[in-house]
């Protein structure tokens, strides 16, 4: 008899056990406050890293335009000179696969605006 009441008892023990883990816990609202609390840290942030973005941004524009610059003069500068095949075929590689990036990225950027309106 001894051993039936150990496995019941244990029984019970592992069914609360699951139910523990089953149970869904309470959601702790945020109030209206808090909510726009970091609403606000959010956007500062988003201020902050798109001002580095454009900083960022800008430097790219510049190499781009200047390599541009010294292939369209032919010049000797240049690094599309200066580097083997194989290196060019990887920076035709790397340039359009940022070009694709940019696309989904100005896209992502089209959906964001949307979402602010």
């Amino acid at each position: 008899m001894n051993r039936y009441m150990l496995c019941a008892v244990l029984s019970i023990g592992a069914l609360c056990l699951a139910e523990s883990f089953l149970a869904k816990k309470p959601v702790k609202r945020r109030s209206r406050l808090q909510l726009k609390q970091e609403i606000s840290q959010r956007m500062g942030s988003l201020i902050e890293l798109s001002s580095k973005s454009l900083e960022r941004e800008a430097q790219i524009q510049q190499k781009l335009c200047k390599e541009l610059r010294y292939s369209v003069e032919g010049a000797k500068e240049s690094m599309l000179n200066r580097v083997p095949i194989k290196k060019l075929q990887k920076i035709s590689a790397d340039l359009q696969q940022e070009q694709q990036r940019r696309v989904r990225h100005q896209a992502a950027q089209e959906r964001f605006l949307v979402s602010l309106s």
